[in-house]
């Protein structure tokens, strides 16, 4: 690695913010705002004049809503929580020098077949960052209880992606770094109520589970995620794909369900933080909430085989086993027999993943990868004697001298052989070994198949079938011996 990456690894902190803080103790300024994108210079813009609105005559109304839902000046300040009036946003934007197609490319002004007009007008406004701070949309919440939708978010752009976002993630990224550990929640009102309980370790999606995106970005500062969702049954199944998400990542889920109908923002509200906080003590881990639904031991078995298969997918060896002892704790199923299903399950994954080339080609592949392979193919097998037409034409290149980077140039498949070698492809000795058997076992049944192709086309002598019956003996007792 590089000065970059130390830090990196080291500090828990992106490449970005590496940058940073190297040019900072070098004494460079980074003028960051000379290299900002239009779109997010007017985002951030419209972010302050929602703020500034809050507290203007208009914005009376939703500023007395927060006061009513006891979220004092601290946390209106930390989340830039603001309010779009009725009007005005355009005018204030296009002063500023934005132009018009800007403000329609930002969602800040929406075409509705029958005109312009402000999207999120007369809404209280929870601005959305990045895990880097940079405003990339809005949370409009409705004031009057006849408009509908209550919610309506900024609309999707190359910036502001629902499933790659986090609410409040940037606010407690220093708190979720620290302790390694993220509270996921549902709405912006239930990151702001846990903030108010001393919880800053905490991060809404943007919809109802969390997204592979999302846990891709909480791998990176986390080891473990709460979630927090309500205890109804929609909350049980956001639980439950949330929890094979985190799993697939890497990140160890824990589940803690609130009483029916309640969430962390309604009970802050009505004086009972307590619940929050017992609830998560509480928290079950993955196999403890999968298994509790289990209405049966066929219902058990099938929960449990769900949870393997989603091991399975896990790359990190410690963190498999990990997850193996944990569900036979939790299951009182053997270890060993969770192996043993874990192991057909991967025999059946590797299966399936590998039936994109046949035994011929992914031989051939192995050996655009590693000389002796393709030297030891090419004293054992025939271009003509390969069903594979791909395998067949990349080993008579072989034959005529190319090399494996001329080969791969060209290739039609170039980019489905480098993704199938980089993900499959292992070539350790045991692994070449292997190899070299399987090229064996082909040479042997190429021969044998020539053979019987003889014996069946081109003689009906007996003494010609007794010959060539004596050649696949000879042939068997050389594979026998490993010759």
């Amino acid at each position: 690695g590089n000065v970059f990456t130390f830090l990196m690894e080291i500090e828990g902190i992106t490449f970005r913010e590496a940058l940073q803080r190297l040019a900072k103790r070098a004494g460079i300024d980074i003028k960051e705002e000379r290299r900002e994108r239009p779109e997010l210079r007017l985002l951030k813009e419209t972010a302050e004049f929602y703020h500034r609105q809050l507290y203007k005559p208009d914005g009376k109304k939703a500023l007395d809503y927060l006061r009513e839902r006891k979220i004092p000046e601290s946390i209106i300040s930390l989340f830039n929580i603001g309010y779009a009036p009725p009007a005005g946003t355009v005018s204030y934007l296009k002063n500023k020098g934005f132009d018009h197609s800007l403000i329609i490319k930002t969602g800040i002004l929406t075409d509705t077949g029958r005109g312009f007009r402000e999207l999120l007008r007369d809404r209280l406004i929870f601005p959305i960052t990045d895990e880097f701070g940079r405003v990339v949309g809005f949370g409009g919440r409705s004031l009057d209880s006849s408009v509908e939708p209550k919610y309506i978010n900024s609309p999707e752009s190359e910036f502001f992606k629902k499933g790659k976002i986090l609410y409040g993630f940037y606010q407690g990224k220093k708190e979720i770094r620290d302790k390694k550990s993220v509270i996921i929640v549902e709405g912006y009102f239930d990151v702001l109520a846990l903030h108010l309980m001393g919880i800053k370790n905490v991060c809404a999606p943007m919809g109802t589970a969390l997204t592979e995106d999302q846990a891709q970005i909480l791998t990176k500062y986390a080891e473990k995620v709460y979630l927090l969702f309500d205890g109804d049954e929609a909350g049980k199944k956001a639980a439950m794909r949330s929890v094979k998400v985190a799993m697939s990542k890497g990140v160890f889920p824990y589940v803690a369900l609130l009483p029916e109908g309640e969430d962390p923002a309604s009970l802050f509200q009505n004086g009972e933080s307590g619940v929050v906080v017992d609830t998560l003590r509480n928290a079950k881990n993955f196999a403890e909430f999968y298994l509790a639904e289990a209405s049966s031991i066929e219902e058990k078995v099938r929960l449990t085989k769900e949870l393997l298969e989603e091991i399975e997918k896990i790359e990190d060896p410690v963190l498999k086993n990990t997850y193996i002892e944990v569900l036979a704790s939790v299951s009182g199923i053997k270890e060993l027999q969770l192996r043993n299903v874990l192991a057909m399950f991967e025999k059946k994954f590797r299966k399936e993943k590998s039936e994109g080339f046949s035994l011929e080609m992914r031989l051939v592949i192995a050996s655009l990868f590693d000389n002796e392979i393709r030297e030891f193919l090419l004293e054992n097998i025939n271009p003509e004697d390969l069903d594979d037409e791909d395998a067949k034409s990349i080993l008579q290149e072989f034959r005529e001298g190319k090399s494996s980077e001329e080969i791969l140039t060209l290739h039609p498949k170039r980019k489905e052989i480098i993704e199938y070698a980089m993900k499959y492809i292992d070539l350790n000795e045991r692994v070449k070994e292997d190899i070299k058997s399987r090229i064996k076992e082909l040479k042997f049944y190429k021969e044998r198949k020539k053979i019987f192709t003889k014996i069946f086309e081109k003689t009906e002598e007996k003494d010609e079938i007794e010959a060539y019956l004596s050649h696949i003996m000879d042939l068997k007792k050389k594979q026998f011996r490993g010759d």
